[in-house]
């Protein structure tokens, strides 16, 4: 534990490494202002010595000028650290920001399988606001409270050892209590951070599926079930609170009776004989007073470096698993006229859970391939393969003779076109979705993608035309698109650069099947005729049929391939396939028919 806590405080050091030098002024600031702290009380005792007990007023005046210039002089010294702080903490909550968010885009796409995108966006916004807390608040609280701290001891040692004797009674029982209080808070933290990641899981769940409970009538069920997620988060901020709240009033009560026993022992007397004066006594409860308000202050903050430190903890996890670095670019070019080659392919997303089994086939240039098989198959696994995704157990891939994970970023989506079957839009121009920001992209380029995708109607009825703003995945300002339209403006990204390789899944599954026809058509007269390799998911017989050829799979392995007329009269899985949805059967869903199995 002691191990990773200072791990963590290196990390934190690094992050602010570049503002070193601005770090060096604030600590400045911070020795100076306890320094002249320590002034106020050294004058009271001057005061009560030498003019309140001998009733002389000569001085007076000097002594006030000192104690305000050392107030002044407090506050001008307390403004320039806190500002200088909070402007370190927040250069370097930003860099920790686009670092945390770049680290996150270098991630394996297995990362964001197995992650909920709630938990995701809490460690990127909530997290990383408790770590600007830390650095904003809890570390300079801590700094400006812990050097007065020392140099109010020394103050106290100074100005009577013997009073400081008898005030050292309170720190066995305080330190008792604040390592108490430590790690309870600490524990309670750390649990508040998982809480608050489960309530925006919760919650982004909830908020992405409001349409289908709006349309179910389900809406008071899922409050509940948010209300009970709140309810966790409470409960683990409760306990937090609770022990923190504990701290300043024992702390406060401590200070109350040593300061008590002191006014009494100094009353009767006793400390005069000692040889210790009525201002040296004012002066050590003024300083013995300062020296108690770091501790509470301290003891405030506890809370919020605990919960600070916790969420750190959770940014740094994401920010030590290893990235998706592929094997260094080789910097050879694609070689054209390859196509893609699987050779003995295995695969799973679970050890020990293979979803691909020993898959080998081709895809040449001009020709158009189409996978067939039940859902859970394989089919959106090989394409998330030839696009990269993943590094397969075993076997190879090639796209264009080139491992699809050495492509560099430049050459990427000139050699492969990508259509997911998940549709994502965003919040800008329509341009920008089709180019995907990059502003190199030409207009003949968008208005050939927009003619093959048969959306260039869509985009001449839009107000702006291109320029149009579009509602991303979040909604909000823009215009709406149908899943449909949304699909066909999917296809056009895919096919705005012209690509060498074509991977399609369902890519056509939420348009009619008049626009599905049209773009076969169109793919066909375009992009085979210029040579590019086209491998399609296929959803409807009708898709594969216009294929060159058919791979069928099942369970994860080739079971049949060839041109969809032989299939057909051989009368295997496809062709049973092809008489069951004829027959209006749902055979992506249900089982065959024992009969039809072969």
């Amino acid at each position: 534990m002691n191990a990773r806590r200072s791990s963590l405080w290196r990390k934190l050091a690094q992050l602010v490494r570049p503002w070193r030098r601005t770090l060096i002024v604030v600590v400045v600031c911070i020795v100076a202002s306890a320094l002249v702290e320590l002034v106020p009380p050294f004058v009271v005792r001057d005061v009560v010595n030498h003019n309140l007990v001998p009733h002389r007023t000569q001085g007076l005046a000097l002594a006030g000028a000192v104690y305000i210039l050392a107030v002044c002089a407090d506050a001008a010294f307390t403004f320039a650290y806190t500002y200088l702080a909070a402007r370190v903490s927040q250069s370097a909550i930003a860099a920790l920001r686009v670092r945390l968010f770049a680290h996150e885009m270098a991630l394996p796409v297995s990362y964001f399988d197995r992650t909920p995108i709630g938990d995701v966006i809490s460690r990127s916004t909530a997290d990383v606001e408790t770590v600007d807390e830390l650095f904003t608040d809890g570390v300079v609280t801590l700094i400006s409270q812990l050097v007065p701290l020392v140099a109010i001891v020394i103050a106290m040692l100074a100005l009577s050892p013997l009073l400081t004797a008898v005030a050292a009674i309170v720190l066995p029982p305080l330190l008792l209590i604040t390592r108490f209080l430590q790690v309870r808070v600490r524990d309670a933290e750390r649990q508040t951070r998982v809480a608050v990641g489960r309530l925006n899981v919760e919650l982004a769940e909830v908020v992405g599926g409001v349409e289908t409970l709006r349309a179910f009538g389900r809406e008071e069920t899922f409050v509940a079930r948010f209300r009970r997620a709140l309810r966790r988060t409470l409960l683990a901020q409760a306990r937090s609170i609770k022990f923190n709240a504990f701290f300043a009033p024992v702390s406060g009560l401590l200070a109350s009776i040593v300061i008590a026993a002191l006014i009494w022992v100094g009353a009767g007397h006793t400390l005069t004989s000692l040889g210790v004066s009525l201002g040296t006594l004012t002066a050590f409860v003024l300083l013995f007073q300062n020296f108690f308000a770091p501790i509470v202050a301290l003891g405030d903050e506890w809370q919020s470096v605990q919960a600070a430190i916790a969420g750190a903890e959770r940014v740094f996890e994401v920010l030590d698993l290893p990235t998706d670095t592929p094997p260094t670019h080789d910097g050879a070019a694609p070689a054209a006229g390859r196509g893609i080659e699987i050779a003995a392919l295995t695969f799973g997303y679970q050890t020990e859970r293979p979803v691909l089994r020993d898959v080998s086939f081709s895809v040449r240039p001009g020709e158009h391939v189409a996978l067939v098989g039940r859902t859970g198959a394989g089919k959106s696994t090989i394409i998330s393969l030839i696009g990269g995704l993943y590094t397969p157990w075993s076997g190879s891939i090639r796209v264009n003779g080139r491992d699809p994970r050495r492509l560099a970023d430049s050459e990427r989506r000139t050699t492969l076109g990508v259509a997911p079957q998940s549709l994502q839009l965003f919040g800008a121009t329509m341009r920008e979705n089709l180019t995907l920001f990059d502003s190199a992209t030409g207009d003949e380029a968008i208005a050939a993608a927009a003619e093959l995708a048969g959306i260039r109607t869509l985009i001449d009825q839009l107000p702006d035309g291109l320029q149009t703003e579009l509602a991303g995945e979040g909604r909000g300002g823009g215009t709406v698109l149908s899943a449909g339209q949304r699909q066909l403006v999917a296809l056009a990204r895919t096919l705005v650069a012209e690509p060498q390789l074509l991977l399609l899944d369902e890519a056509t599954a939420a348009i009619d099947g008049a626009s599905d026809a049209s773009f076969r058509t169109a793919l066909r007269a375009s992009a085979l005729e210029r040579g590019c390799a086209v491998l399609t998911v296929a959803h409807r017989i009708a898709t594969a049929r216009e294929a060159d050829r058919v791979i069928v799979l099942e369970d994860g392995s080739v079971v049949e391939q060839g041109s969809p007329h032989a299939l057909v009269q051989a009368g295997g899985r496809f062709a049973a396939l092809a008489e069951l949805e004829a027959a209006g059967w749902d055979w992506q869903e249900n089982p065959l028919p024992d009969n039809e199995r072969t």
